[in-house]
């Protein structure tokens, strides 16, 4: 079988959800070829090693990589997303059909890739040439948008948002999702067949973590002495993440001894969050950069408790993906996010660490008051977390079966 697999972020880049896809169609004996980007995520700027041009094709991992033009978003502005977006879905979509072109028929195509304008154009050439598309939906739009407050509900680029959407979900043979709430979206608001919608967890690879890593090693590195209680927010430093909580959560705990706040990781919001927090003189609070995904095991076993948030009221469909890499930690989680949100009910079902309202700095103060007198507790909290995880977000679990999903839909 002959898969293309059509990514907006691609190793070397953090994200490996596309290579894994890749990977195991590989492994199963299919001819694949990825489109992607140049790598440059988090921080917006090409890797080293790597050089922006029209077309650049290699082989990596077994399949085959082409990577094309596209703007930068180092700055992650409405207006620079939207460059970006249109820019590779232009030049990922003349690479399709430079790889469509009296070439052996092509199955299936697996879209990872941004909503709206790039997945929308890729997936209108591939169903010209007759290939089967199977997209995975990691967001809703213009849904998140609106409850951002960047686009009123009613307005017209919220329709158009809506009708493009529609459009290319109902031309899919199968979607992927994140979260119950958000495959019961899709059906409701864009008329999918609820068998074509199919669930699927944020996974990770469990391997990393199950090796033995020190608690003390990253701590040693940063002079955070033993005695510390710490908190940790790691992953990409987004707006969407909600970042300025924890500098206010600082403030409320400027005079409290033995606590600190440390965001691990780079991204668009990395230079406003350090001007904040020097603007307000706070000690208690650091950002620690860069973050190589090899180091996340050994940075999270620093932690006394993980911090997971979402900016404002966001969709229900909205999962951090970081959820499952902490749970493997075995650290407990407190997370700012909807009491309704998917990643509440995980942490309620898997009893792994406090959900508290979104946006609310008093509350994550308080909490991380109380819990750094309760060491067994959090303890008990971080078990929970590594053996749910185990259970449900392992990679050798998912990826079998979404592969199998987007197999199914090939046609051969």
């Amino acid at each position: 079988m002959r898969a293309f697999v059509v990514a907006h972020t691609h190793p070397p880049e953090p994200a490996v959800f596309s290579s894994d896809v890749a990977d195991e169609f590989v492994r199963r004996g299919h001819d694949v070829t990825v489109f992607a980007p140049f790598p440059n995520r988090p921080g917006g700027k090409i890797y080293e090693g790597y050089h922006r041009r029209w077309r650049s094709v290699t082989r990596e991992g077994g399949c085959r990589v082409v990577r094309s033009w596209h703007t930068l978003s180092g700055r992650s502005t409405m207006l620079s997303r939207f460059a970006e977006n249109i820019s590779f879905g232009l030049t990922s979509t003349v690479q399709l059909i430079v790889h469509l072109l009296g070439r052996p028929r092509v199955n299936v195509a697996f879209l990872r890739t941004w909503s709206l304008f790039a997945r929308n154009l890729n997936s209108l050439v591939l169903r010209l040439w007759g290939v089967p598309v199977v997209s995975c939906a990691l967001d809703v739009y213009p849904e998140s948008l609106v409850e951002r407050g960047t686009l009123k509900p009613d307005g017209i680029v919220a329709r158009v948002m809506l009708g493009l959407d529609r459009l290319h979900l109902r031309q899919c043979s199968a979607i992927l999702t994140l979260t119950p709430g958000m495959a019961e979206l899709l059906v409701a608001t864009r008329g999918l067949q609820g068998s074509r919608v199919n669930h699927l967890p944020v996974y990770a690879d469990a391997g990393p973590f199950a090796q033995a890593v020190s608690p003390l090693a990253f701590r040693s590195r940063h002079d955070i002495p033993v005695s510390v209680f710490l908190a940790m927010f790691v992953g990409s430093l987004t707006q969407s993440a909600g970042l300025n909580l924890y500098i206010e959560v600082a403030d409320a705990l400027r005079s409290e001894d033995g606590i600190v706040i440390l965001l691990v990781g780079d991204g668009p919001s990395r230079a406003d969050l350090e001007r904040d927090i020097s603007d307000r003189k706070l000690s208690n609070i650091v950002v620690v950069h860069p973050l190589k995904p090899s180091d996340v095991p050994e940075v999270q076993a620093a932690a006394d408790v993980l911090l997971l948030s979402l900016a404002g009221r966001m969709s229900l469909s909205a999962t951090p993906s970081k959820q499952a890499f902490y749970m493997l930690s075995g650290k407990p989680i407190v997370a700012s996010v909807p009491a309704e949100n998917h990643s509440a009910t995980i942490l309620r079902e898997s009893q792994s660490g406090f959900v508290l309202p979104p946006g609310d700095p008093v509350a994550v103060a308080q909490v991380l008051r109380s819990v750094k007198h309760r060491p067994q507790s959090l303890r008990q909290m971080g078990e929970n977390a590594r053996r749910y995880a185990l259970r449900e977000f392992s990679r050798d679990a998912v990826i079998p079966r979404l592969v199998g999903i987007v197999g199914s839909a090939a046609r051969i």
